[in-house]
């Protein structure tokens, strides 16, 4: 404010300064700074959250699949649980059902050769029901065909009768020298019972062999691997064997076409446990 004394009053003007410009003007900046951090805030919050939500739609989906596999799968073991149930009672059919809303079919094959994975210690028993004198037997093992590697030996016992009464001979047989008194070498023992010396056949499944003749009414046979497991293959030379094992494949499918699954088995003949290979038995009494 100033005094003209001119015109004899006061005068009041605004100046507005450089100062008061440039806060006006720092003022709407910053504002502007805010609104862009707040809205790449937002942006993030919603990429957070889309992001939350398609991970929780990820793993509901993949939970889903998992409970849909897992039933499937669950049925298929049924149909194997059916056949074997089937092979005990006697009547290995192949056959079909449904559980949960799956639907399975499930095939059972009689096999007249025995070729499975044995532990060291087992003894499974091979039918020779059917069998002459003279017939004969091959029978392959281990996949190891070094001594080095410690490939199994086998204890053969053939049970076979005479006038009425069951006996048993032994063949103990061995691809290495391990001093232990087993054959590796040709051998003949009583009732024409008989075993060719090992060989090694070149087979990367069965990597030894031995062929074994039978004597006259031969019942069956039993093999007990020792020293190690080892792949087994026993089979008829010139002569069909009864069935000796049963192959099962189950298939599942569920009713919308969505997940199947296959599961097979092997299952070889019931048998007595390993322990009554070292076990004497006798239908009247025993004499010393």
């Amino acid at each position: 404010m100033y005094h003209d004394s001119m015109l004899g009053h006061a005068t009041s003007r605004r100046v507005t300064t450089p100062l008061r410009s440039h806060l006006s003007n720092t003022t709407h900046l910053q504002s502007g700074q805010v609104a862009i951090i707040v809205l790449l805030m937002m942006v993030a919050l919603v990429t957070v959250g889309i992001s939350v939500g398609l991970r929780t739609t990820q793993v509901v989906r993949q939970s889903g699949q998992n409970e849909n596999t897992t039933r499937v799968f669950n049925a298929a073991e049924s149909g194997i649980d059916q056949a074997l149930s089937a092979i005990g009672a006697g009547s290995p059919t192949s056959g079909g059902l449904t559980s949960n809303g799956v639907d399975v079919n499930y095939t059972v094959s009689e096999l007249a050769s025995f070729d499975m994975q044995i532990a060291e210690g087992t003894t499974p028993s091979i039918n020779l029901t059917g069998s002459s004198v003279g017939n004969q037997v091959r029978i392959s093992w281990s996949k190891e065909s070094n001594c080095t590697q410690g490939p199994a030996a086998l204890v053969i016992s053939v049970y076979y009768t005479v006038a009425g009464s069951t006996l048993v001979q032994y063949l103990p047989y061995t691809p290495c020298n391990r001093s232990d008194g087993f054959y590796q070498s040709a051998t003949t023992a009583d009732a024409g019972l008989s075993a060719t010396a090992v060989t090694n056949t070149g087979n990367t499944n069965f990597a030894f062999s031995t062929t074994v003749t039978l004597p006259a009414n031969s019942l069956f046979l039993r093999i007990k691997p020792v020293y190690s497991d080892t792949n087994l293959e026993v089979a008829a030379i010139g002569w069909t064997m009864p069935t000796q094992t049963y192959s099962i494949t189950s298939k599942a499918n569920n009713q919308t076409g969505q997940e199947n699954r296959v599961v097979q088995v092997k299952r070889s003949l019931a048998t007595a446990s390993s322990i009554f290979d070292f076990a004497l038995v006798s239908g009247t009494t025993v004499v010393k």
